[in-house]
Formats: C-alpha cells, sequence, structure tokens
C-alpha cells in the first residue's frame, strides 16, 4: 500500500473534525434536523413526496425566476424550507446544515444521497437500528467497533 486513506477513512476524519471535536455542538444540530425531518414528513407524508417537494420549493425560489428542472440540490437551496415557527436558532440551523453534509461528504444532493441523509438523522430506536446507523456511518461493521 502506498500508506494513503481511503475515502471512508478520510470521510470519518471530516466527520470527527466538523466540529472541532465538540460532541455539544453535534448534537444540536443533529436535534435540528431531526426536527426538521419531522416537520417535513408530517407535512408531505413520505421521503418521495419530501423530495418532490424539496424540488419544487427549489424551483419556485430560483434566483431568474425560472422553473429549475434539476433532480439535485444544494444544501443551500435547502434553507428556504426552514419555516420560521419551527424555532430553530440561527446557529442551531447552521450546525444542522454541517451534519446533514457530513453524512453523504458533499453539500450537493441527489435523491440517493436525501434518503441516506433522512435515514442518518432519524431517532435510534432499538440496539439494531444502532447497529446500522454505525455501519452506515463508519462503513463497515469493524470500523464501527
Amino acid at each position: 500500500r502506498d500508506g494513503s486513506f481511503s475515502e471512508a477513512t478520510a470521510m470519518v476524519l471530516r466527520r470527527c473534525n466538523a466540529f472541532g471535536g465538540s460532541e455539544v455542538d453535534f448534537q444540536s444540530g443533529l436535534q435540528a434536523a431531526q426536527a426538521w425531518h419531522r416537520h417535513l414528513l408530517m407535512k408531505c407524508g413520505s421521503l418521495d413526496a419530501v423530495w418532490t417537494f424539496l424540488l419544487e420549493t427549489h424551483a419556485s425560489h430560483s434566483m431568474d425566476g425560472s422553473k429549475e428542472t434539476s433532480k439535485c440540490l444544494d444544501l443551500f437551496d435547502l434553507q428556504d424550507t426552514l419555516p420560521s415557527d419551527m424555532q430553530i436558532a440561527d446557529l442551531d440551523a447552521d450546525r444542522m446544515w454541517v451534519v446533514l453534509q457530513l453524512v453523504e461528504g458533499r453539500s450537493t444532493w441527489d435523491y440517493r444521497a436525501f434518503v441516506s441523509a433522512m435515514q442518518f438523522i432519524r431517532p435510534v430506536g432499538s440496539l439494531l437500528d444502532l447497529r446500522q446507523r454505525l455501519v452506515q456511518w463508519y462503513h463497515s461493521v469493524p470500523g464501527a467497533m
């Protein structure tokens, strides 16, 4: 081997360093993301309907007024979907976008990346869910250990 890090190792390092090691900042970002996720699911009913809503919201807010038909969204575009009635502090909202970007390691999402992020921020309900989450986070069972 040439001693270079694998892509999975690099992603784990980015995730660990994203908040300067502060678990409190990560936790507040994750909680804000979970609140946003619950809000969107209550509004739309399913992840497919949420994705369609996000694409339509982005198209209606496009800078030039045209209805953009892109099947990818930048996290910056999603900030328009954070309603003021959710009462998420600006700092927590910023942390939320960082957490969401870390899930896939990029700020532009296609449908697959969106579903992966939504599955990641879903609260853990059992030990099996925790195991699945850790494997998703670390990309392998040995990495999760």
